[in-house]
């Protein structure tokens, strides 16, 4: 592995430089690392970079949406009970579900899996 050229892409996406050299190093160890990469001008070159330097970029992106009461009537919940056992705001998801506003983009992610393994979620969180 090329780890100082993996390192070097890593920065150039604006992932502070002891970030990128903790993941690389991760990867190496372990076979696997996970980073948020902030900013990426050119994601076809970076993932050129990484692979020249040895490293297998997988690129995870958030939904662009979600259906919040679809999710949440999958669980068989109410929209009290959903929100306090998920950790979320009450009116903030009642204003999702009206479609008053949209949940923000970690929020999407996070109702994505809450979606596909609810019981899971609730195990992981300790709920």
């Amino acid at each position: 592995m090329r780890s100082i050229e993996a390192i070097k892409a890593l920065t150039f996406c604006h992932v502070p430089l002891i970030q990128a050299k903790r993941a690389v190093e991760e990867a190496m160890v372990g076979g696997t690392a996970t980073l948020t990469v902030p900013c990426v001008p050119d994601m076809a070159a970076l993932a050129d970079q990484m692979t020249a330097a040895c490293f297998r970029l997988t690129i995870i992106t958030p939904p662009a949406s979600v259906d919040v009461p679809a999710i949440r009537r999958a669980t068989g919940m109410t929209q009290e009970v959903f929100a306090r056992r998920f950790g979320l705001d009450l009116a903030t998801l009642r204003k999702w579900e009206a479609g008053r506003s949209r949940p923000e983009t970690a929020v999407r992610s996070y109702l994505a899996l809450i979606g596909k393994d609810w019981q899971g979620v609730l195990r992981l969180a300790g709920r």
